[in-house]
């Protein structure tokens, strides 16, 4: 392997541990990503670091703030998450309107499997749970067979599951009835009812809201917008 693709791999393989770090909230939001102490424990330059870092930020896990030299790990922000949301909310529901018409056999048992999978069995795991939603939802979308629709998903999620994640930890997970939420979706779209599909979306992303800011509130106090 030549120097250049080294120094790729090397990149790729810092960004993803990073990637899961800010994702899975082993390290904090607000956090600051010192470059020079993250290439020491990965043995590497600063070079893939900076580059890690950068595609972080073009996925805003990582903001870098005017006036100080480190950048930090994306903060907590209602607003933000509402925003996620709302365009979750309406790219999905385009997107399972569309998977009803055209989703095949085999994607719609995979998208039954991912849907038992939303099932609590043992003791309750917010990150199992967490990317059991992921997997439900992104079956949603590949089935909708529309890249743009796939794209945009790949392009938002991970910021909406590090928001799931933040929630989902502050909370009973046992309770949020994902399997009996997610089930009306599933039964919409194996009757290839498109409409339907759509609707339930709909419906389902009204309570996603609902949960996102009891679970929000519940972590900042009253009226808490941001984790500072």
């Amino acid at each position: 392997m030549n120097d250049s693709k080294m120094m790729e791999s090397l990149s790729e393989t810092i960004y993803r541990k990073l990637y899961n770090d800010t994702i899975f909230l082993k390290i904090e939001p607000g956090a600051t990503l010192v470059v020079k102490d993250i290439a020491e424990e990965m043995s590497a330059s600063t070079s893939p670091v900076r580059d890690a870092i950068d595609r972080l930020a073009d996925r805003g896990l990582v903001e870098k703030v005017p006036g100080r030299k480190s950048p930090i790990v994306s903060r907590i922000r209602f607003a933000d998450c509402m925003q996620l949301l709302e365009v979750r909310q309406s790219l999905e529901a385009h997107a399972a309107y569309y998977a009803a018409k055209r989703i095949k056999d085999d994607e719609l048992e995979a998208l039954r499997q991912k849907l038992e999978a939303l099932k609590i069995t043992g003791k309750p795991d917010p990150i199992k749970q967490a990317k059991a939603d992921a997997a439900f939802h992104k079956q949603i979308f590949a089935a909708s067979h529309n890249e743009y629709f796939i794209s945009a998903f790949a392009r938002i999620y991970p910021r909406f599951l590090r928001y799931l994640l933040y929630v989902m930890k502050n909370l009973d997970v046992s309770k949020l009835n994902q399997y009996e939420r997610h089930l009306p979706i599933y039964n919409a779209i194996a009757c290839r009812s498109a409409v339907l599909a759509r609707d339930e979306v709909l419906d389902s992303a009204e309570y996603a809201f609902i949960i996102m800011h009891l679970g929000l509130e519940k972590a900042d106090g009253p009226g808490g917008a941001l984790l500072r």
